[in-house]
């Protein structure tokens, strides 16, 4: 007999849901890796990537920073960009916050 905690349950629907979501985005024909919008007053962001991206990073993915990645910062103390990183950060913990509710306890005593 298998047991799986609430938590296990939850991340297992969620990227079923993803899953799902997505498939129905390629299927309509929607779904861009691109972050920028070609318009007719220049290259704009496209904010449903940028919200897809952090969104996605909390199931199965993560949020990372390539100027530490790659080196070239030790440290984000400094980094002209940590004060949006920080912010990205916010809204994930908040997005999970959120979207998180526990339905059930349980004790296997």
């Amino acid at each position: 007999m298998l047991f799986y905690s609430t938590e296990h349950i939850s991340i297992i629907a969620a990227d079923k849901f993803l899953k799902a979501e997505n498939k129905l985005w390629s299927v309509l024909g929607m779904i861009k890796d691109e972050i920028k919008i070609k318009s007719e007053q220049g290259e704009i962001f496209d904010k449903k990537q940028i919200a897809l991206a952090i969104k996605n990073s909390t199931f199965n993915d993560e949020l990372r920073c390539s100027l530490l990645d790659d080196g070239i910062l030790d440290k984000c103390v400094g980094c002209s960009l940590k004060y949006i990183c920080d912010g990205i950060d916010q809204v994930v913990d908040d997005y999970v916050d959120k979207t998180t509710e526990v339905i059930n306890n349980f004790s296997f005593e």
